[in-house]
């Protein structure tokens, strides 16, 4: 303690005084990273994993190397998986640990893993431990209820199926009402009934009381066609008729689209003409993916789709987003980010590769807040002016928090704490600099 060198640990905390003050230039830069041996560790060339190499503690002050598009959302308490879930991002910033503790589970959404909230399907195994324990109760209540999205059961909606059934007790009682009414009304989904919308097809019968009379005014020759899939235009594409029962809701979407079957619109294959157009959304995406064979990603309708997606998007094999990204790439060639659409958005990501010379300090998001903050280093700019006092942004380099701290400041003039709003909070904290005369010993908290 007071030997010139952050020590960690123990020592960096309140009651040791941060170290005797040696760890107060490590807290401004790293808030939140209390390890051992943080100025001979951190950025020592050697990944030290662990809690070095957290988003707090700068990935170990940048030895470990997590390259990620969203900085920010390593360590937010949420498994990311993916490029996230690897060493050299502490595995999510240990949000993917519960996860990682299943070896064999295979899922395409890890966050949703443990979140509280019984998933079902792969989610309710073995492999994945029953959800994380999340389906624990469910599968204990209802052993041979096997439906995909367990915490539907119970949700007030009657969702039917085989939700509906003595195994999952009849939604335990969601669909009571809808039973006692229509019995013999066999639907997808009972919810749609008497929704205000013509659903057509099995919904629009005697059975199911035409859709709750929701369709009494959609009159078209072949009923049958409300609702079967397929956009059939016309009398059918009409509010009366729920817009074909929902199945112009694609086809809607371009509203300068004039075409002979609008049901060709988004049908899987690329049918030129009239319909490879702007107005109809390069016939609703098909076109778009067959320009280029060789274009190997994710979800192909996001080419072409008036936004540069970035990534394998953003490549000679897709036409740089089947043009979306030409304009981004002419303004901005050396920049390469994961979502390019955020640079120029109007909040600065004030962190490589989005703040740097290449992508334009964020497309000018960030210049604003350095033009008036020059010297401020922090990583949140957004943080500044926030409403909120902290202590790490409380400089006249900061403008003292963007203002946020003048009040603080005004009462306070010579308390200098880390966390202003544990200051007159109704938590006495009994250790300096907080409960001190020139806090007003934790702001009247410990008095």
């Amino acid at each position: 303690m007071k030997n010139g060198i952050c020590d960690g640990g123990e020592l960096n905390t309140l009651e040791c005084d941060f170290d005797g003050g040696d760890c107060i230039n490590h807290n401004l830069a790293f808030p939140g990273c209390n390890v051992e041996d943080p100025e001979i560790l951190l950025g020592n060339g050697i990944c030290n994993g662990g809690a070095y190499n957290t988003a707090e503690c700068g990935f170990d002050g940048g030895d470990c190397g997590c390259n990620v598009g969203l900085p920010f959302a390593v360590g937010n308490g949420v498994c990311d998986g993916g490029v996230y879930n690897i060493i050299a991002c502490g595995f999510d910033g240990g949000d993917c640990d519960l996860f990682n503790s299943y070896p064999n589970c295979t899922i395409e959404y890890p966050g949703a893993f443990g979140d509280g909230k019984c998933d079902g399907g792969d989610y309710n195994t073995i492999d994945c431990g029953f959800d994380g324990g999340d389906c624990d109760e469910f599968n204990a209540e209802y052993p041979n209820c096997n439906v995909d999205f367990p915490y539907l059961i119970g949700n007030g909606r009657c969702d039917g199926g085989a939700y509906n059934t003595t195994d999952c007790g009849f939604e335990e009682g969601d669909c009571d009402e809808f039973d006692a009414e229509y019995p013999d009304c066999n639907v997808g989904f009972p919810y749609f009934i008497g929704n205000g919308v013509c659903n057509g097809g099995p919904y629009n019968t005697a059975e199911c009381g035409f859709d709750e009379a929701d369709c009494v005014d959609c009159n078209v020759e072949y009923p049958g066609w409300i609702g079967n899939g397929r956009c059939d235009g016309g009398d059918y594409n009409t509010d009366d008729c729920g817009f074909d029962g929902g199945d112009c809701d694609l086809f809607n979407s371009y509203p300068n689209c004039i075409v002979d079957r609008p049901w060709l619109i988004g049908n899987g294959y690329c049918n030129g003409g009239a319909y490879d157009t702007t107005e109809c959304g390069f016939d609703g995406g098909d076109c778009a993916i067959s320009n280029y064979p060789n274009c190997n990603v994710n979800i192909p309708w996001l080419i072409r789709d008036g936004y540069c997606n970035g990534g394998d998007y953003n490549t000679a094999e897709c036409g740089f987003d089947g043009g979306d990204c030409e304009e981004f790439n002419n303004k901005y060639p050396n920049c390469n980010v994961e979502y390019p659409y955020t640079i120029g958005d109007g909040e600065c990501y004030n962190y490589p590769p989005y703040n740097t010379a290449e992508c334009g300090f964020d497309g000018g998001d960030c210049e604003e807040f350095y033009a008036k903050y020059p010297n401020c280093n922090v990583g949140v700019p957004g943080a500044i002016g926030d409403g909120r006092c902290i202590g790490v942004d409380n400089t006249i380099e900061c403008g003292f928090d963007g203002g946020d701290c003048d009040e603080f400041n005004s009462k306070y003039p010579n308390c200098n704490v880390g966390s202003p709003g544990a200051i007159g909070d109704g938590v006495c904290n009994d250790v300096p600099p907080y409960n001190t005369a020139e806090c007003e010993f934790d702001g009247g908290d410990c008095l």
